[in-house]
């Protein structure tokens, strides 16, 4: 019988260990998820609906743009009126525990592509906010309209609680890697 000394056999299971263990290292993790749908289409036209406070124009102008200058197909073009494909409005709609929605409406009731989605701005909460963090609540309901959810990482424009817990006020990478895993890089 062959003895084997013991710092051998723990030396063979920590290689073992490491081997099993690089697979994993090596994947990369995405935290981005999604709300099961998104549009057809990459460009896609914003329109600011009559009656919108005109002080949220810019807003949604700098939201959409930054959404069009991330690396991927998204383009937005933002119109005053007329027909789109994701809409914005407000409303007071009083101390509700949210500043904006995103409504997604399908080709068919439970599945399908987008065919328009629709942002609404609580006035109530948003006009007591900086300018810095209306434009970041727009850009994360514009990840709506996109079909993204949210996600758990407060780093990434789609964290589930605004500024100042969310910490950024773009598209970040895991962002942008959920809309390029949606609409193709």
């Amino acid at each position: 019988m062959t003895i084997i000394p013991q710092e051998v056999t723990m030396k063979k299971k920590i290689i073992f260990l490491l081997l099993l263990l690089t697979p994993l290292l090596a994947t990369s993790v995405s935290a981005y998820t999604f709300l099961g749908g998104k549009h057809s289409k990459t460009n896609l036209r914003v329109v600011v609906k009559s009656g919108t406070k005109s002080k949220y124009e810019d807003f949604i102008y700098d939201a959409a743009r930054d959404w069009s200058n991330t690396p991927t197909k998204i383009n937005m073009s933002v119109y005053l009126g007329g027909g789109g494909d994701i809409y914005f409005g407000g409303d007071n709609y009083g101390n509700t525990d949210w500043n904006a929605r995103c409504t997604n409406f399908r080709e068919y009731i439970w599945y399908g592509d987008y065919t328009t989605s629709s942002i609404e701005m609580n006035y109530d909460l948003m006009d007591s906010r900086s300018n810095l963090y209306n434009t970041a609540t727009i850009n994360h309901e514009l990840g709506h309209a996109l079909g993204l959810d949210h996600v758990d990482d407060s780093y990434q424009i789609m964290y589930h609680t605004g500024n100042p817990a969310r910490k950024v006020y773009t598209p970040q990478s895991d962002d942008i890697d959920g809309v390029n895993a949606l609409y193709g890089k």
